[in-house]
């Protein structure tokens, strides 16, 4: 674990502190500050005296041991030194509580031919998953074409129809007594870049809130979630400008287009989901290609054998 000249100096000083309250745990934390301590000193020797620097042992319980490097890195932590001192003890009191109570049941269990199958599975899974995880990373390009979606969309159209209505569409809320509503009214229904940006400065000041979607498709109820228009939905799916006025807001909400349950959904809504479908076939494809390969050279060097009965 890395450590800085600033992290010992607080270590001591926050050591010192202890020792009136935690006299069983001065003990402890003396040894560990003496360790770490000699492991800062040791790096700064490197190649000096390497055996004496790989003995940095915190802690030992029956054959198991437990050296600095084993240690939580606190790096990123932006732990005062006590604090740092609080966590790293009660790791190591943890460690040796779990390492005493494993030595026990070892040693009070009956044999575990079962156990050692499960553990020698999980490993082999966990070594597969790992190379598996490297594998993808080199092998398999995640740049997907519009060309590809467009296919992938043709291929399940099914399975692309939307389950909720979406829509094309901005949204303001806006406390009655606000200045600029009726400038907001009328910007609201325009399309520009230019007046976009106009109606985005003006909500950021008087708004209460506004989503302003630009093009991007969202579900018409997630957008109206938790105002008037959440009451009556079916009543608004349909191109056009709405609003409602309560006794504090007004809600103004205008539709630029929509899509209903069980339309296809636009390419640009599942593009996500899209992608991820192709580039999992991809690793699919690569990986049994690879497993096939490996099988073969298994084969050809003998290495596999079957047992005739």
């Amino acid at each position: 674990m890395p450590l800085n000249n600033n992290f010992i100096l607080g270590l001591h000083n926050n050591i010192l502190c202890l020792i009136k309250n935690q006299a069983k745990d001065v003990c402890f934390l003396l040894c560990l500050f003496s360790t770490l301590l000699f492991t800062q000193c040791g790096d700064k020797k490197e190649g000096k005296d390497k055996t004496q620097a790989t003995d940095n042992t915190i802690a030992k319980v029956y054959d198991e041991t437990l050296t600095d490097a084993d240690l939580p890195s606190l790096e990123n932590e932006h732990l005062s030194s006590k604090d740092s001192i609080t966590l790293i003890h009660q790791f190591v009191q943890d460690w040796i509580r779990f390492q005493t109570m494993v030595h026990v049941c070892k040693q009070k269990s009956k044999s575990t031919p079962e156990i050692d199958k499960k553990v020698n599975e999980y490993r082999n899974t966990l070594l597969m998953h790992q190379y598996k995880t490297d594998f993808f990373a080199n092998e398999i390009d995640t740049l997907v074409s519009e060309k590809e979606l467009l296919s992938e969309l043709k291929k399940m159209p099914e399975e692309n129809r939307l389950n909720s209505t979406i829509v094309k569409a901005k949204f303001i809320v806006i406390n009655r007594k606000a200045p600029k509503i009726d400038l907001i009214r009328s910007l609201i229904t325009k399309l520009s870049e230019k007046e976009n940006k106009e109606l985005k400065s003006i909500c950021l000041r008087f708004a209460e809130q506004f989503k302003i979607q630009n093009g991007h498709w969202i579900d018409l109820d997630v957008l109206v979630a938790e105002t008037p228009f959440a009451t009556h939905l079916k009543k608004y799916e349909r191109k056009g400008n709405f609003e409602i006025t309560d006794e504090d807001n007004i809600y103004l909400l205008m539709i630029e287009d929509i899509k209903t349950v069980g339309s296809l959904a636009p390419l640009t809504y599942n593009t996500d989901k899209l992608k991820a479908t192709i580039v999992h076939d991809r690793k699919t494809k690569k990986w049994a290609l690879f497993e096939d390969k490996c099988y073969k050279e298994a084969l050809d060097k003998q290495e596999i054998e079957f047992n005739k009965k």
